[in-house]
């Protein structure tokens, strides 16, 4: 798919997931005028029900993902060459297509048809590959994997503080072995700085991710041509 777009040289290129399914020809064609009247991009979304695993992937993408556009299962779509330029000057690799259409800064719309004839199944990709791939994606397009790290991380300092006032009530009201009152306080501030230094590295990382995958500064509503 990579590949074909690289190839094509015409002002809007199609992107076919499925090279027959089920819609009618002028389907291609109305998807086509919706984009000339602007929108950059556009898909064609079947009406029939997604998979179990599809629509807990897109409902945790969509609902986590600061993209104003929220993706779905799409047949095909449409790109303008303005649109694919755009594409290429984020990144110079493009690790989930339509997160990447949908956080690029240009107009996305979808059209949902009505699905006649059944479409045929789609070429067998491996569980595994589809999994890495939904993995990367949720990782570098939403704030899941940041939420979730610097959670735990926070959990982790609370508890290395709490480790901390329990080893100081022990020392003043109990009479614990000789050395265990330095050691637990050494151990609690050495995990405790390790967890902060853990959260500025989660952050940073975070940061990069953003400048790398997620540039939509702007969002393009219209343009006139004079």
């Amino acid at each position: 798919m990579i590949a074909g777009v690289d190839f094509a040289s015409g002002d809007f290129v199609f992107e076919f997931d499925r090279m027959i399914a089920g819609y009618d020809n002028e389907l291609i064609m109305n998807v086509y005028h919706r984009c000339i009247s602007g929108c950059d991009i556009v898909g064609a979304s079947s009406d029939t029900k997604q998979s179990t695993t599809s629509r807990i992937f897109y409902s945790l993408f969509n609902k986590n993902s600061k993209s104003q556009y929220k993706i779905q299962t799409e047949s095909f779509r449409i790109l303008s060459r303005r649109a694919i330029n755009r594409i290429n000057q984020m990144s110079l690799t493009i690790p989930y297509r339509k997160a990447v259409y949908a956080n690029c800064g240009l107009r996305y719309d979808n059209i949902i048809y009505e699905e006649k004839v059944p479409a045929l199944p789609a070429p067998p990709v491996k569980s595994t590959y589809r999994k890495s791939l939904a993995f990367d994606s949720i990782i570098i397009f939403t704030n899941v994997a940041y939420k979730v790290s610097l959670a735990f991380t926070m959990l982790m300092m609370c508890l290395t503080i709490f480790f901390a006032v329990y080893t100081l009530v022990i020392f003043l009201y109990s009479k614990p072995v000789e050395g265990w009152t330095t050691t637990m306080i050494l151990l609690t501030v050495g995990f405790f700085g390790i967890f902060g230094v853990l959260s500025i590295v989660i952050k940073y990382l975070s940061v990069i991710v953003n400048l790398i995958f997620k540039k939509t500064k702007y969002v393009i509503g219209s343009i006139e041509k004079l």
